[in-house]
């Protein structure tokens, strides 16, 4: 009985000192958590270097915030200390399986006063990988039912344009000219005017999105014209925002707005998170991004000149330098070699400040036109020779790309990265600020800022604009919007234009200019150039910065050498009182609703603040 007794003991010993490692373990995994941290969870089955899994890592981080990558099996750990999390985030494509016991630990994290977002096909599928027998097993927890394939079959899934308000679109971040009114008269479904999201050449956007059954008794923040799209609901102590669309999927297919509007929702409305700013000194502004094709745009410069439109600035201005556009021998081009007017303009762009860019390759229409992802040995040598010419005049390294006709092959990517380029303007994911792009699911090029088109409704330059018959008026409403929407969320955006274009928009183009210099005098909006914001955004990325709490204070430290100047932290007054800075060099500004905290020049700073409570 002695012995019998000495064995239950020793197993009883051996079971807390292997629970007591693991639970070291886990907070050694896990150190980088802090007060703010989100944790992205994932299964058990999928690696954090999964680039379904990266995407959303890298665009919580384009957002200045602090998320870290959880499997299962860790989250559920009974040592894990889930009430520490800001909250928890079910990304697409990666929970489709999902067992009972997250499905419950889940639901009482909640039920806990815990904050979920639970995004599109999580627990549509049972653990043996079959879809559930009703719909899925996150519906109790997302507030309605979705993923019914066993009554829908192949009609589970609809595409349809995504409706919201301005409101919920501002709180997105969606910028203005992004949305549009609907096609169909949907004013019988809301009280209130709802608009559809476009996007560059296409009026109204179809998603996908699950059709959905029952009442919802949370906050619809989008939906259809039958179906929920997004809302959000209290759930016990706690709250869940449901978010029927397959957010990662779409970034990697270069439609990324909405995968970051709902990680800045769910940061900025739902968990009061700080964030690192996306601008210097968070200061939001606007890159002015203009494209010189062809010798047409000599007469349009002269009389933009004398406009003042140059006189603002830096603006990013980019060249294709051949002497022919079309085809070889037509001499539409602007011949930066040999043309006297061309060399002016480029030296009077770089006296006054502007960066100049390459747009292409030596000829830019049949560049445009004909360029793909099969014919590097005949293209590439054009890009070179743009590049050189360029760089050969200004007497400087050029690192700023624009694409004719926004046709860049994958190849094109990479060599650019492999010749200095630090950014490119970029069709794809319309609506967003500087961007890591995804392309067919996947990130190849590390070194490269994409800088996507600030769009209205299907148009991006004037050009197109004028083709679509667009006012004067308008055109100069939504430029001052832009402005205003750069300033407010303080962050940065791209327009673009051709010479020839913007001629036709004389009266918008001054009301848009004396706009932003009454905005810039104010110091409220700052130009800014491609490079420029590169530049920053590569140092932003190496800042190191952590929030703790200690005797109900939130401690900030962040560190970088050289030094942290321009980096601006942002904190919401509803959750935060005015901060205190402790050591380093910093200025605290009272920015209406949020605090600023913006550093110095000392490669480290401190300061400290207390959480309200909500």
């Amino acid at each position: 009985m002695k012995k019998r007794r000495s064995l239950i003991l020793f197993i009883i010993l051996f079971v807390l000192t292997i629970y007591t490692f693991i639970c070291q373990l886990n907070q050694l995994l896990f150190t980088e958590q802090t007060t703010d941290t989100v944790v992205l969870l994932i299964s058990d089955l999928v690696g954090e270097d999964e680039p379904e899994v990266k995407i959303w890592v890298h665009a919580a981080r384009e957002e200045g915030l602090h998320v870290i990558v959880m499997q299962d099996n860790d989250f559920l750990r009974p040592c894990t200390n889930r009430a520490s999390f800001a909250g928890v985030i079910l990304p697409d494509q990666i929970h489709k399986n999902a067992n009972r016991i997250l499905i419950d630990t889940l639901d009482q994290y909640v039920r806990d006063g815990g904050q979920l977002m639970l995004v599109y096909d999580a627990g549509l599928h049972t653990p043996s990988g079959h879809y559930s027998s009703q719909h899925s097993r996150f519906s109790k927890l997302a507030g309605i039912n979705y993923g019914m394939y066993s009554s829908l079959l192949d009609k589970m899934t609809v595409w349809e344009p995504v409706l919201g308000t301005d409101s919920v679109f501002s709180a997105l971040h969606v910028p203005p000219g992004k949305t549009v009114i609907p096609k169909n008269d949907i004013s019988s479904i809301s009280e209130q005017p709802l608009y559809a999201l476009s996007g560059y050449q296409t009026p109204e956007i179809q998603y996908p999105v699950y059709v959905t059954r029952g009442y919802y008794d949370g906050k619809v923040l989008l939906r259809t014209e039958n179906n929920l799209v997004a809302g959000y609901r209290q759930y016990g102590e706690g709250g869940v925002l449901h978010v029927n669309l397959p957010l990662g999927y779409l970034k990697g297919q270069t439609d990324g707005i909405l995968l970051h509007g709902f990680l800045r929702y769910f940061a900025d409305n739902i968990l009061y998170l700080p964030y690192l700013a996306s601008v210097p000194d968070a200061i939001g502004g606007l890159v002015m991004n203009w494209h010189l094709d062809s010798n047409a745009a000599f007469q349009p410069l002269d009389s933009l000149k004398r406009l003042g439109f140059f006189e603002q600035g830096p603006y990013s201005i980019h060249f294709t330098a051949g002497p022919d556009s079309r085809q070889a021998g037509d001499q539409l081009g602007l011949d930066a070699n040999n043309n006297p007017e061309t060399k002016k303009w480029l030296k009077f762009f770089q006296q006054r400040g502007h960066s100049i860019g390459s747009h292409g390759g030596w000829m830019h229409d049949y560049f445009g036109d004909n360029v793909s992802d099969d014919n590097r040995d005949e293209f590439e040598p054009l890009l070179v020779q743009n590049k050189q010419v360029l760089e050969n005049i200004l007497g400087t390294t050029i690192n700023e790309y624009s694409a004719p006709k926004g046709n860049q092959p994958q190849w094109v990517s990479e060599w650019l990265q492999k010749n200095g380029f630090v950014a490119y303007y970029f069709t794809g994911n319309t609506g967003m600020g500087p961007t890591r792009s995804y392309r067919k699911g996947r990130l190849k090029h590390t070194a490269l800022w994409s800088f996507p088109v600030l769009t209205f409704n299907q148009a991006a330059s004037f050009d197109e604009l004028e083709i679509l018959k667009v006012s004067s008026h308008d055109v100069a409403q939504w430029l001052n919007s832009v402005s205003d929407f750069s300033v407010n969320k303080k962050v940065a955006r791209l327009v673009y234009f051709h010479p020839r274009g913007a001629q036709k928009y004389p009266q918008a183009m001054r009301s848009w200019l004396a706009k932003t210099r009454q905005l810039g005098d104010k110091k409220k909006f700052r130009w800014y150039t491609m490079s420029e914001l590169s530049h920053f955004l590569d140092t932003r990325k190496k800042i190191q910065w952590s929030v703790t709490e200690e005797d109900d204070k939130q401690i900030f430290n962040a560190s970088y050498n050289p030094g942290l100047e321009h980096q601006t932290w942002i904190l919401a007054k509803a959750a935060y009182r005015k901060p205190q800075i402790t050591t380093g060099t910093g200025t605290v500004i009272d920015a209406g609703e949020q605090w600023l905290v913006r550093a110095g020049k000392s490669s480290t700073l401190q300061f400290t603040t207390e959480r309200r409570a909500r």
